[in-house]
């Protein structure tokens, strides 16, 4: 657990995430382009591969995962609160594998195959539930003559910031691995182009924070205004998620670049959450007379997450 004093520096967000997605897009663009050249110089893409030969290869994924979850936190100060929402997290996919020959010439001609990789998320942090307005404690002057003197104690009603705000980010680096077979089915369009079905059993880890931010203000002699005493900070923890599911991949070759075949896929995985499923974060902090106040909470997700997503894959090309 930590415990953050507010700052603006927390609301500086780093533009790496952004240069990284535009380097990817930039290549894809270009591997892309050299395909439709190869394409205009009449190369054969249609090589059938060697049933016998192990092939590897690597693919880019661009995806996007969903994860429901309720979200719960309570504190000495405000009460409790509770919901839920959903996590909707872009990320990119790099992944290596091998495939080996064909188990059979009949039923689609399947290939075992068996890959590993890492992901990177681009998440922002997400607000699954909140009361009040939290952020910066805001007590009011009231000098309506402007005379730099008050007229009055402010009530505690009217000050600013004060609410509970609870928020989830899936951190950048995660891990996935597969298993599964490779069946080939014919195109609809072009009988010469391959397509393949690919079910398999998919692993996921990735580590998710959550943050609760308390700002609260209490009068000091049990009225309902000033003077009072007030506080603003946050808590935080992290844990490591495993997950493990079904998957299906639809892949249809695009052509011969070199000595590599080019793929285009599409993905659906299911995942179950195996470890990690509930997150406790807590801690206390203090009002600014030293008052202790607690906060706490729990953010559970559901059993089942979903990934959708779109890639590219370059396989060696043993023709």
């Amino acid at each position: 657990m930590r415990v953050f004093p507010r700052s603006d520096g927390d609301l500086t967000r780093t533009r790496r995430p952004r240069v990284i997605l535009g380097i990817w897009l930039a290549l894809l663009l270009g591997l892309l382009l050299d395909i439709q050249a190869a394409q205009a110089a009449g190369r054969d893409g249609g090589k059938a591969e060697t049933d016998g030969a192990w092939l590897p290869g690597i693919g880019l994924l661009l995806a996007v995962d969903s994860q429901v979850g309720d979200a719960r936190a309570v504190s000495s100060a405000r009460g409790e609160i509770d919901g839920d929402g959903t996590l909707l997290t872009p990320l990119i996919g790099l992944d290596a594998e091998i495939q080996t020959p064909t188990l059979t010439s009949r039923l689609g001609r399947p290939r075992l195959f068996i890959r590993g990789g890492v992901t990177r998320a681009f998440d922002a942090e997400r607000i699954i539930v909140k009361e009040g307005a939290p952020g910066a404690i805001d007590i009011p002057f009231i000098d309506p003559d402007m005379d730099g003197i008050s007229v009055q104690e402010p009530p505690i009603d009217s000050i600013g910031g004060r609410g509970t705000r609870f928020e989830t980010q899936v951190q950048p680096w995660g891990f996935m691995a597969g298993v599964g077979l490779a069946f080939e089915v014919p195109s609809l369009s072009d009988r010469a182009r391959k397509v393949r079905i690919r079910p398999s059993i998919e692993y996921r880890r990735e580590r998710l924070q959550a943050a609760i931010f308390l700002g609260a203000a209490q009068s000091i002699d049990n009225s309902e205004t000033c003077p009072c005493r007030s506080t603003s900070f946050k808590v935080t923890e992290k844990q490591t998620l495993h997950a493990i599911g079904p998957a299906v991949e639809v892949e249809m070759d695009l052509n011969s670049l070199r000595s590599m075949i080019v793929t285009i896929y599409g993905a659906f995985h299911a995942y179950r959450v195996i470890d990690g499923r509930s997150l406790n974060v807590g801690g206390e902090g203090v009002f600014d007379d030293g008052t202790p106040v607690s906060l706490e909470g729990n953010f559970e997700r559901d059993l089942w997450s979903y990934r959708f997503g779109l890639g590219l894959r370059f396989r060696w090309n043993p023709s």
